[in-house]
């Protein structure tokens, strides 16, 4: 009897939690939950190469069968891409591919349970190592494009990416290329592009600049007549002495942000030094810029106003004729009757833009 008893209270003991007075009131003592967490079996860092893709296989704890995983870039951009793939609610893969070398970037993965949720990271360096396919070539040490294509023949490229950290001796040699037409840079670190460096490269039709670069060169394109398209950043501050003159071929000058395109500082002294000179389509993220409105009046935010312009009354000094000298960006077609006639050939693409008059009260 003895032992049947000591077995009925071990039995109610592992049913049911012990209980805890409080005020009084027993209350039984439940066990704490299981914290909500997520494991990679690969680690939280990971070291890729350009083009390379990695799986990650996590394990959740602590969560339920309501669990939904989230990936994200910490820094949004066209570097990597995510893939996640659920194969329970407690385990699945997250496969990454990383397109182009990034900085400072982090894979952010979120989890939630329908109650909790947490977020932790998995950090990504992307090695450079140098290779060449024909069409995209990876320089991991500035100064060492010549010796990367020292065995390939040079007059059979023509399109080329470029990927990596150059200097000025390899800008040199991306001009000694005799055919190359179309060269994207887009994802090269170079923050100036040096003097003379494209100059009279006829064989160029289209350009993209580095998105680290923040000034171009004196004479960079200077008699380019062949360039059609050119890129610039919006990470560009400045322009140098007459670096477009003469590319009489450009058609569309492509930027990302309007009011950076606007704050730029212009070294020329010559109007058709711009690349909108001769370009009379500026494409704004990829969309022909048509129609704008803009105004004059003075204490508007210099980032706001959109366009830099020259003056509309017909009563300007003569000397104003001309781009204004502070802000020249864009010339345009005056938009009354009574303009110069001297001016009816500046811009003709952009004429259609609507104008803001100015307000006849403003300070002049």
């Amino acid at each position: 009897m003895k032992k049947l008893f000591l077995l009925t209270a071990l039995f109610v003991a592992a049913a049911f939690p012990s209980c805890s007075k409080h005020d009084g009131v027993e209350t039984p003592d439940w066990p704490e939950p299981q914290p909500l967490a997520i494991a990679f079996a690969e680690g939280n860092e990971l070291f890729f190469g350009v083009g390379e893709t990695k799986t990650v296989h996590y394990t959740i704890t602590g969560g339920s069968a309501n669990n939904v995983v989230k990936v994200e870039m910490q820094n949004p951009d066209d570097a990597y891409t995510v893939e996640t793939t659920p194969i329970s609610a407690t385990e699945g893969t997250i496969a990454i591919t990383a397109k182009t070398p990034s900085i400072d970037n982090r894979v952010l993965v979120s989890v939630s349970d329908g109650n909790r949720s947490i977020t932790t990271e998995i950090d990504i360096t992307v090695a450079l190592k140098a290779f060449f396919d024909g069409k995209t070539i990876v320089v991991e040490t500035p100064g060492t494009l010549a010796e990367l294509l020292a065995d390939y023949d040079r007059t059979a490229i023509i399109e080329l990416t470029v990927i990596g950290n150059l200097n000025d001796e390899d800008i040199a040699t991306l001009k000694s290329l005799p055919n190359l037409a179309i060269l994207d840079m887009e994802h090269v670190n170079l923050e100036k592009l040096p003097v003379k460096a494209f100059q009279k490269k006829k064989s160029l039709t289209s350009v993209k600049l580095p998105r680290t670069l923040t000034s171009i060169g004196n004479f960079a394109f200077f008699g380019c007549s062949g360039l059609t398209s050119i890129t610039i950043p919006d990470s560009v501050t400045e322009i140098g002495d007459v670096a477009f003159y003469e590319c009489t071929g450009l058609t569309g000058v492509y930027i990302t942000d309007i009011a950076k395109w606007c704050a730029i500082k212009f070294r020329s002294a010559f109007a058709n030094a711009t690349p909108l000179f001769y370009a009379h389509n500026l494409y704004l993220n990829g969309e022909l810029v048509t129609e704008l409105v803009i105004s004059r009046q003075r204490g508007v935010d210099r980032g706001v106003c959109i366009l830099r312009l020259q003056r509309l009354d017909k009563h300007h000094d003569s000397q104003q004729r001309n781009v204004d000298r502070r802000l020249r960006i864009l010339r345009l077609q005056w938009p009354d009757k009574h303009h110069d006639s001297r001016q009816r050939n500046v811009d003709r693409g952009l004429r259609i833009l609507r104008l803001q008059r100015p307000d006849k009260h403003h300070d002049s």
